[in-house]
């Protein structure tokens, strides 16, 4: 009866240390990713701080083009109407292509940052990566508690 009783506590003890090695081999497989993801991390910041900057550079021309527009607009608006009938349908013309000219600005600008209501906002890519991260670090700290326990336990 005695071996009887010993044989679940032996299965039991065969269970707990195969669990045990399978939660460390997972934290060895993290703690090698954890080098490269954090690379990877560094790259990214750098390459966003890179692409904020040509965001900045982006809007800054289009505050520049925006200005010579409305100077060039008030420059029409001055001028005399012998001018205008001097110039016939070339000034019309020439107001098209530069509102078609702006607008094709605008579109680059939205496409580049993404939103133009909010340039500030991360891509959707990053807000997955960062997920996989957080994913990460916290089961290496599961794996963290499961060796402190395993060294308490002696087991």
């Amino acid at each position: 009866m005695v071996s009887q009783q010993r044989q679940p506590n032996l299965y039991k003890s065969h269970a707990i240390v195969y669990i045990a090695e399978a939660g460390i081999a997972k934290q060895l497989d993290i703690e090698a990713q954890i080098p490269v993801l954090e690379a990877t991390v560094a790259e990214c910041g750098a390459q966003e701080r890179e692409l904020e900057s040509y965001i900045r550079a982006l809007q800054a021309k289009s505050r520049e083009m925006r200005e010579e527009l409305r100077q060039y607009r008030d420059s029409r608006v001055q001028t005399t109407p012998s001018a205008d009938d001097a110039l016939g349908g070339a000034r019309s013309d020439v107001q098209q292509r530069v509102d078609k000219a702006g607008s094709a600005f605008d579109r680059i600008i939205e496409k580049a940052s993404g939103l133009a209501s909010a340039p500030g906002r991360a891509e959707p890519g990053s807000a997955a990566r960062l997920a996989e991260l957080e994913e990460l670090a916290r089961k290496n700290r599961i794996q963290e508690r499961l060796a402190a326990l395993k060294n308490k336990s002696g087991v």
